[in-house]
């Protein structure tokens, strides 16, 4: 097949495909109408534009003469033609007739349009694939929460089985089997033995009858928690809060505590967490004893202090003259240190070492 009929065949296809899908079913006079104009385009010298103008001219005739004979619905939207193709298409046709003179150029020109023409009619590429939208990242798995941080332990319990003294006129035993010692306060004053956390163990000095010019404890007083007991070496039983206690009586106290008076013994037994022992009525004068129980004396966080007590970590510092209480007696503490102002036998020592541990 010539390159003249070759494009003569494409351009019929194009325009074929293009009318018919924008005219109105033709009749078959429309059908020879439009087939007389590709003829004048494809055999005869008719120039394109004149080909162009009778396929306008017939089209629109025929076209509107059926649509008032037979009225028909609004056709479907016209797909596009492509112009380019089309305008190609004519300069073929119009190099087939410059070009005669020079066949070799012509027959190039055609080449070359007809190359042209496959590549505008190359189908378009398909779009790409959209790219998945990408995942969003995974919610981060909550951090685990530190464990609580444990209380410190207690620290290790102190002074566990030792016991300390004091009777007499009086003579002081210390804890820890430490070196035994006198001492002899004021007639009449009142001292602090033993003071730790709501404990306290106070004692009136009296004259001793059996031993003109040395003191005694003649009277006592303990204080556990808000009760108070005071006994009178006089008396026959110690006075629980004002009242008398009878014998075999036991108080349970609501932090634990115990208090036991045994009539007949004249003892009155004492239990706290960290203390146990008993004071004893020896006729005209007492005699105290503590034990430090399984816990130690340091459960609550307090060293305790008192003539007695401050010796529970075996650091003694002896009095000077003893008899008189002058000189140091514990870290540059005298007797006045213990010593009750007012004679309370439940109340607080003047120093404030021994305040301390009821604020």
């Amino acid at each position: 097949m010539s390159l003249d009929n070759l494009s003569s065949v494409i351009l019929n296809s194009i325009l074929n495909s293009s009318i018919s899908s924008t005219a109105k079913p033709a009749t078959n006079n429309d059908t020879a109408g439009v087939g007389d104009a590709f003829k004048n385009l494809t055999t005869n010298k008719t120039d394109a534009v004149d080909v162009g103008a009778t396929l306008f001219t017939q089209g629109t005739n025929k076209t509107a003469s059926a649509d008032a004979v037979y009225p028909q619905p609004a056709p479907p939207p016209a797909p596009k033609t492509n112009n380019s193709l089309l305008i190609m298409l004519f300069m073929m046709q119009l190099m087939g007739k410059m070009g005669g003179a020079n066949k070799a150029t012509s027959d190039k020109c055609k080449m070359l349009m007809l190359v042209l023409i496959l590549m505008l009619c190359k189908p378009p590429a398909p779009a790409p694939a959209p790219y998945p939208a990408p995942k969003p990242d995974p919610a981060p798995y909550p951090s685990p929460k530190p464990d609580p941080t444990p209380p410190p332990p207690p620290p290790p319990a102190q002074g566990v089985g030792d016991q300390g003294a004091i009777w007499g006129d009086p003579h002081v035993q210390p804890f820890r089997k430490q070196k035994q010692y006198d001492v002899h306060p004021a007639a009449g004053s009142t001292v602090n033995i033993f003071e730790d956390r709501k404990f306290r163990i106070n004692a009136r000095m009296g004259e001793s009858k059996d031993h003109p010019g040395t003191t005694i404890m003649t009277d006592v007083g303990l204080k556990l928690e808000n009760a108070g007991i005071t006994w009178d070496a006089q008396k026959d039983a110690p006075l629980l809060d004002g009242k008398k206690m009878v014998d075999k009586q036991e108080v349970k106290l609501a932090n634990g505590d115990i208090l036991k008076f045994d009539d007949k013994a004249n003892i009155l037994y004492y239990k706290t967490r960290e203390y146990e022992g008993h004071i004893k009525d020896e006729g005209s004068s007492f005699r105290v004893e503590t034990l430090i129980t399984a816990n130690g004396y340091n459960t609550d966080g307090v060293i305790p202090d008192g003539l007695l007590g401050y010796s529970v970590e075996g650091t003694i510092k002896y009095p000077v003259n003893a008899r008189t209480g002058e000189g140091a007696v514990h870290e540059g503490m005298t007797f006045g240190d213990y010593t009750i102002k007012n004679g309370d036998l439940l109340g607080n020592a003047a120093n404030e070492k021994l305040i301390k541990f009821n604020k």
